[in-house]
């Protein structure tokens, strides 16, 4: 896909209004940029938001539930969750759900909006990642969270916009064995049906595919020379 606040043209770059520079998390964005714009000077640097990546994954054999990541989005939110609402007789009882919210986006505001609600729903706080490493599939929208899971080594599904343009955040080298993108309860539920199939070997190999491709792990070198520090000695 085309993100053109990514990826500058080159009229842009010679009438100087786009960044010098354009830091990206992987390799794998830095490629999708110079394929368009190959003058632009890209830079990998730190996944610093998403240091956990990194950490092992738990065994793969031993998870249990569907994981809903909510997003920033109100609306993006109450589509989640009505979609949610119609699937969640279907698998009660055998998929235990889990509801977590965007940090910005407290469960407060989305009573306030009317958005559905069901009994059966486990809202949980804390980071992503705690909830991740025992999550069997997770479930979002046009959420970087989606890259997240696959990183931990967690199937995704990916739930549609249904008035508007659908921006899947899942790359193309990515492949889609192991996340589904769904418009309907009926495609959620095959959707399900599928992923909960996938061995632990496939997951494990798309997961370090993915670290390897989309994330840059931290260190000292490149913290420094995302902060320009790198020319700077110490007395």
């Amino acid at each position: 896909a085309y993100l053109p606040h990514l990826c500058p043209s080159i009229s842009e770059l010679k009438a100087q209004v786009h960044p010098n520079e354009i830091w990206v998390i992987g390799t794998s964005y830095a490629k999708q940029i110079l394929s368009i714009t190959p003058e632009a000077k890209v830079c990998t640097g730190p996944a610093l938001r998403y240091a956990s990546v990194f950490n092992r994954p738990s065994n793969y054999s031993n998870r249990a539930g569907l994981l809903v990541g909510l997003t920033i989005e109100a609306k993006e939110c109450k589509n989640i969750l009505a979609l949610l609402s119609e699937v969640t007789p279907c698998i009660t009882g055998r998929l235990p759900i889990k509801i977590k919210t965007h940090p910005r986006m407290a469960r407060e505001n989305l009573r306030q909006m009317c958005a559905p609600n069901h009994a059966d729903w486990n809202w949980v706080n804390g980071t992503l990642s705690e909830y991740l490493k025992d999550a069997r599939l997770f479930c979002t929208n046009a959420s970087s969270t989606a890259l997240e899971a696959l990183a931990a080594g967690v199937p995704v599904l990916l739930i549609g916009n249904r008035q508007s343009v659908t921006w899947n955040p899942i790359p193309k080298s990515i492949p889609d064995e192991v996340w589904e993108l769904c418009f309907s309860a009926e495609e959620f539920l095959k959707g399900i049906e599928k992923l909960i199939q996938l061995s632990p070997d496939i997951m494990e190999n798309v997961s370090r595919k993915i670290r390897d491709e989309c994330f840059t792990k931290p260190d000292d070198n490149n913290v420094r020379a995302l902060l320009g520090l790198n020319d700077i000695r110490e007395n």
